[in-house]
């Protein structure tokens, strides 16, 4: 494992200029039987064997101020068909995240945006990128419409040769978050906590809820655009570009060093930077990392979502549709639990399970409010 350094500041490294382009991606072969245990996927964040890497999914409306979020009513906050509550990646994947947290300076932790898509929801973000690009620009071509859009999403593929990269589980959107001093500590007393806790003990879910709550509140470090922005200023390098032109101005420079500490982190890890898109790491292991690392083959196709998947996709969407119910004031007209499947059949286990979420709440706040600034919804943007 990477060990952390006390005398080189990622912060004060220059991101290099001339970061591989990905052109050509797709040309990479995929080499499947050579999976080994990356053959499936895993889940991040609560109530996964990965808590410590957070997660908050934008696309799905998770929380109160994402610009995908549909309903305030709290009867369907999803907006984008296709969208996941969960983060999952591939297991190589997981490991080099986890890696990447412990090189991260004191007090900070990764936030992961987007992770494994279906089909469907690249599907959605795409036709909603290119519909708009056309609309600012109706003298072009389709090719030239294709192309600058697929610099932002990826053309959805069924293609087994070709996949999308977010379908291959081996792409990931991130940023980093920092946290006060004592919620820092009672992340690590949680994570000690959770290790021998059963995923059916009421108190790992109390404690999933507390750490998840710490994670909506902590302070997002500036990085020049939000999570999503469609222009030029979401390269990689745009900050260092302007560097080379004239003075940054305070801001400015706290993104570009916010930018080069969260590029060096994922570098030394292994993943690969997409130049267009601060935020968005590959797997070397995908086709379009391949490509970036110089490598001749991939081994990451395309995925579906297993059962077991599935199952703890579920188990989330009841978990945050539940909690933000409880929120509003709903209460049950019978016994069955939306968190029965997590906390097992014990006796009275709504009672018990509403009773830990209004705990958390008395004690931690609103769970779908955040001070997490808000994302961009996907869109091209105007020169």
């Amino acid at each position: 494992m990477p060990e952390k350094s006390t005398s080189i500041d990622r912060r004060d490294i220059p991101i290099p200029l001339n970061i591989p382009s990905v052109a050509g991606w797709k040309e990479i072969p995929i080499a499947p039987e050579q999976l080994g245990e990356d053959a499936y996927l895993v889940p991040l964040g609560a109530f996964s064997n990965h808590p410590r890497i957070f997660t908050d999914s934008i696309y799905s409306g998770e929380r109160d101020n994402s610009p995908y979020r549909q309903d305030q009513n709290l009867v369907d906050p999803q907006r984008l068909p296709g969208s996941l509550t969960t983060m999952f990646v591939r297991p190589s994947v997981a490991e080099a995240l986890e890696k990447a947290q412990a090189l991260l300076p004191r007090n900070h932790f990764l936030i992961i945006h987007d992770a494994y898509r279906t089909l469907q929801i690249q599907g959605a973000l795409y036709e909603k990128y290119y519909s708009e690009l056309q609309k600012l620009h109706p003298d072009w071509t389709e090719e030239q419409l294709t192309t600058e859009a697929q610099k932002f999403v990826s053309l959805p593929s069924s293609d087994p040769a070709k996949p999308s990269p977010h379908n291959t589980g081996g792409a990931v959107d991130l940023a980093i978050i920092r946290v006060p001093d004592e919620q820092a500590q009672r992340i690590s007393e949680i994570e000690e906590e959770i290790k021998d806790l059963p995923d059916t003990d009421l108190h790992r879910y109390d404690l999933e809820m507390e750490m998840t709550t710490i994670k909506s509140h902590g302070a997002y470090l500036y990085f020049g655009t939000p999570f999503d922005h469609g222009g030029e200023k979401a390269s990689s390098t745009y900050f260092e570009q302007l560097a080379q032109e004239r003075p940054l101005t305070d801001e400015e420079n706290e993104a570009l060093r916010n930018r080069r500490l969260l590029y060096h982190i994922m570098k030394d890890v292994g993943l690969q930077a997409y130049p267009d898109e601060w935020w968005h790491f590959n797997s070397p292991k995908s086709q379009m990392g391949a490509k970036t690392a110089g490598l001749e083959t991939a081994n990451f196709g395309r995925i579906a979502l297993s059962a077991e998947n599935l199952e703890h996709e579920k188990i989330r969407q009841q978990h945050r549709l539940g909690v933000l119910r409880i929120q509003d004031g709903w209460r049950p007209r019978h016994r069955r639990s939306f968190l029965d499947r997590a906390l097992g059949r014990n006796k009275d286990p709504l009672g018990k399970a509403r009773q830990a979420v209004e705990k958390s709440l008395r004690r931690d706040g609103n769970y779908a409010q955040t001070s997490l600034p808000n994302s961009e919804e996907i869109s091209p943007q105007a020169n």
